[in-house]
């Protein structure tokens, strides 16, 4: 009585690890705790995970949080499994090739970007094009008489994984 929901959870985790149990489960492990013990919590599941004396399954809907520190991915949804694997080769798997793009005169870059894959959102363009075509694009681009501020390639994140796997409703998008 009187402990804080992020101390709480940090007292089950402690509780958990005494002992050094061969597995621990852990639903939401970060929920009600500030951005410093989430930090924490997140290095000490990565070590657990290097030093491989404990497993650990972790059930979670902060998914970036997930992609610090899990190595094997389960996706359920809806009870059901949709996918499963090492979290590195799911990754790479559906990632292609995603560049930002950050260039003016807009409308300029909207035309140049008609036949190529794309959403515009604040920060610019994201982008999906193979990376052999990247350099003929900004070349295009300069030519017409664009300003690039930045192109940098995005990483897949396991958002992106979750969204294309699952959808809206749950069932697997191929």
């Amino acid at each position: 009585e009187g402990f804080s929901t992020g101390m709480l959870q940090r007292l089950g985790l402690a509780f958990c690890l005494l002992g050094k149990p061969q597995m621990i489960v852990l639903d939401e492990p970060t929920s009600g705790m500030d951005p410093e013990y989430r930090v924490t919590v997140r290095e000490l599941l990565r070590s657990l995970r290097k030093t491989g004396d404990t497993t650990v399954i972790v059930s979670s809907h902060l998914l970036f949080e997930v992609q610090e520190v899990a190595d094997h991915l389960i996706l359920i949804r809806d009870g059901q499994v949709v996918l499963q694997g090492p979290l590195k080769e799911l990754l790479g798997e559906r990632s292609g090739s995603r560049y930002l793009l950050r260039a003016e005169p807009l409308e300029l870059v909207r035309q140049a970007l008609e036949k190529v894959p794309h959403r515009e959102s604040g920060d610019g363009f994201s982008l999906e094009l193979e990376r052999d075509k990247v350099p003929d694009l900004v070349a295009g681009l300069v030519r017409q008489g664009a300003r690039i501020y930045e192109l940098r390639e995005e990483r897949a994140s396991l958002e992106d994984l979750y969204l294309t796997t699952a959808g809206s409703k749950g069932v697997a998008v191929q």
